[in-house]
């Protein structure tokens, strides 16, 4: 099954066509067999070719409640979904409009997915194994630490009471720690040794 869909540009170039392929012509079908917990809603999944790169469209079943496909644009998001409507598992085809350029289009079905970005509700929602989410986990970064900059939410060079702590009046016997202290602020972006308020200029 393929769907054409026509391109909207100065230059004239044909329609592009969309088509339904057997899931294991799929570039990310392994990935999907080693990243479910029931593997076997992959039966009733579908590649999809946009261009030339097939991907999967993996239908909602078991533990698997939905599932999404990202499109780069609008008319081939309605394609897609278009190619979905009636096949088993892909209940409720929707098109989910990105108000961001830098964020694709989705086409859902099934139940709808967690609105928030908690890791482990959407890998359970998703039918993820618990040895699939494990293995995500273990490659996540560290955390940030506890002491952050409140103004850019990003890392301070170190921790204010650690600062306070070691600045004191200007003597010979703390001149060392005051020049070690200003090497090691200096070592970091400028955006992140903004810490007093910018004096006005004189009027």
């Amino acid at each position: 099954m393929t769907a054409r869909v026509a391109r909207f540009s100065q230059h004239e170039l044909p329609p592009l066509t969309i088509a339904v392929l057997p899931a294991r012509e799929a570039y990310d079908y392994e990935t999907f067999r080693h990243r479910l917990a029931d593997v076997s809603v992959l039966d009733q999944s579908v590649a999809i070719r946009v261009f030339r790169i097939p991907l999967l469209a993996v239908p909602a079943g078991g533990r698997r409640r939905g599932g999404y496909f990202s499109t780069a644009s609008l008319s081939v998001g309605l394609a897609v979904r278009g190619l979905l409507q009636g096949r088993p598992g892909f209940t409720s085809p929707r098109l989910r409009w990105s108000p961001y350029r830098d964020a694709c289009h989705i086409v859902e079905w099934g139940e709808t997915p967690p609105s928030c970005w908690d890791d482990v509700a959407r890998g359970r929602f998703y039918g993820d194994s618990d040895i699939a989410f494990a293995d995500f986990c273990a490659a996540l970064p560290p955390p940030l630490p506890a002491a952050h900059d409140p103004l850019f939410g990003v890392p301070e060079p170190f921790p204010r009471s650690f600062v306070e702590r070691r600045r004191g009046p200007t003597s010979p016997s703390n001149e060392h720690a005051r020049e070690e202290e200003r090497t090691c602020v200096g070592m970091f972006p400028p955006v992140l040794q903004l810490r007093r308020p910018i004096a006005k200029p004189p009027r």
